[in-house]
């Protein structure tokens, strides 16, 4: 199976994402330096008659993190879970306060690396396993939920959680077919 360049997987992602988000190259987060960063915020409501006369509106994000690297690793995968945790969640969700604005329904944080070299079987496991959920006061202000996704362009394979699943069937055919 031949290897794609990490560029040309990169672009094709990044072009895939251009039409309905808002994208940033390079983009920093703490101390970590991103290839790209992809933001969408979505607005649903309801009326009746008027604008005026809302009965309902609900808020729905998405943050894509993409990053180019040589190798995977469990302590990347720790480093990420890590960051996640202590600065994406706190920053991009709730941005500073206790809770999530008023009318957040949900806030998806995606992280997709792109890796020249082949992923361990353990490293496979453990990104299968990756798990971030957070109701917001008993999910009265939504949620917020992690997907992960790790292209291994070595081994023509995507590796995601469980989260990520549709993501994989998706862009499989971006390493020839194969997903885990």
């Amino acid at each position: 199976m031949s290897c794609k360049k990490l560029q040309e997987v990169t672009e094709a992602l990044l072009g895939l994402y251009a039409p309905c988000f808002d994208i940033a190259r390079p983009f920093a987060v703490g101390k970590v330096v991103y290839d790209a960063y992809a933001f969408c915020n979505v607005t649903s409501s309801r009326y009746v008659l008027v604008q005026k006369a809302e009965l309902w509106r609900a808020y729905t994000f998405e943050h894509v993190f993409f990053r180019e690297m040589d190798v995977f690793s469990g302590a990347d995968l720790r480093g990420y879970e890590r960051q996640l945790q202590e600065e994406i969640e706190p920053g991009f969700v709730r941005r500073g306060e206790r809770y999530p604005q008023p009318d957040h329904m949900c806030t998806y944080i995606t992280g997709i690396f792109i890796c020249r070299g082949a992923v361990s079987g353990d490293v496979r496991r453990q990104i299968r396993r990756h798990r971030f959920h957070l109701n917001y006061r008993f999910a009265l202000r939504g949620y917020c939920e992690s997907r992960l996704l790790v292209f291994d362009l070595q081994e023509g394979r995507i590796c995601g959680n469980r989260a990520a699943k549709p993501l994989v069937k998706e862009y499989r055919h971006m390493v020839g077919g194969q997903q885990q």
